[in-house]
This record gives structure tokens, sequence and C-alpha cells, in this order.
């Protein structure tokens, strides 16, 4: 009966002993830029946007991945999203992707034979400030075609940091 007992009180100590939430950790193993690629992986603070290419003054962290490739033609993919000034980590929910209220996903190729009006449909963004400067980041964004068939998935575990110019 004595470890009945003891067997209990040992899983409700680690039950209420572990704590959720708060730990971000890199998902896999760190993103390469593809070969031949060049990236960037910076934020900036106190701004916002309000298309995929123009940042504004704003109250806001913008987060930006940039990946340009030169393999046969040149092409361009980046995110972009924001959060609160005010937090030391977050994460946006697939809810969130799809509502495209945070995120925003492009893909540029002129040459390559991908469909216009590509959506968002899932993903998952979470982040953890890991120093004065940077950010630790796992992404995961899916985008549809019109037709609903997936085309395109961007996945991003990397260190962000502060721009060179900070904010705007």
């Amino acid at each position: 009966m004595k470890i009945k007992a003891a067997t209990f009180v040992l899983l409700i100590c680690i039950l209420f002993g572990c704590k959720k939430g708060d730990n971000i950790v890199l998902n896999g193993t760190f993103t390469d830029c593809p070969p031949g690629g060049s990236c960037s992986y910076f934020y900036h603070e106190n701004v916002d946007y309000t298309n995929l290419y123009a940042l504004t003054s704003g109250q806001e962290r913008v987060f930006i991945y940039k990946c340009v490739t030169n393999d046969h033609c040149t092409s361009t993919q980046s995110f972009y999203f924001k959060t609160s000034m005010g937090n030391s980590s977050f994460e946006i929910d697939s809810v969130q992707v799809l509502a495209a209220k945070v995120a925003t996903v492009g893909l540029v190729c002129p040459c390559c034979d991908v469909p216009a009006n590509l959506k968002q449909v899932h993903g998952d963004i979470r982040g953890k400030k890991t120093g004065n400067n940077t950010w630790l980041i796992n992404a995961y964004l899916v985008q549809n075609d019109a037709s609903g068939q997936p085309v395109d998935t961007v996945v991003v575990n990397q260190y962000f940091t502060l721009a060179p110019n900070g904010t705007l």
C-alpha cells in the first residue's frame, strides 16, 4: 500500500512539475539556405507592414525571412510575420495563419511554373527570445493554389537577428 501511495505522489509531482508552453525548442535541425542561394533572417522593432515588401512605422516586431536562389532563374521566397513588442516568446497557430492576419508568404519566380493566387492554408510559427538581439524561430507554412492543391511548404528553423538598421 505504501508503494502505491508513493508512486501516486511521484506521478502527481511529475505532472505538476512539468512546465509547458514556455519551452521553444528547435524542431529538427537548423534549416540551411539552398545551394547557390542567399538567405537572410532578420527582425525589425517598432514597425508594421502594409504589403509583402513595405515596412512602415508601427508598434510591432516584424520578422522577415528571405531566400534568393540563382539556379537557372532568380527566384525569391519570403515570409513576414509580426508579433507584439512586449513578448519574449510567442506562437502563431494555424487559425491565425489561415486568417492571414499575421504571416504573409510570397514566392516570386519569373521563369517558374508557379500558379498565381497562392493561399496560406496551414502552419505554425513559434519564437523565443534567446539573447539581446536574437530570436529562435521555428516556422512551418503551407500554401495551396486556387484549386486547393498544396503547392509549396516553407520550413525555417533558424536564429533571427535584429536588422542592421533595427527600426525604420
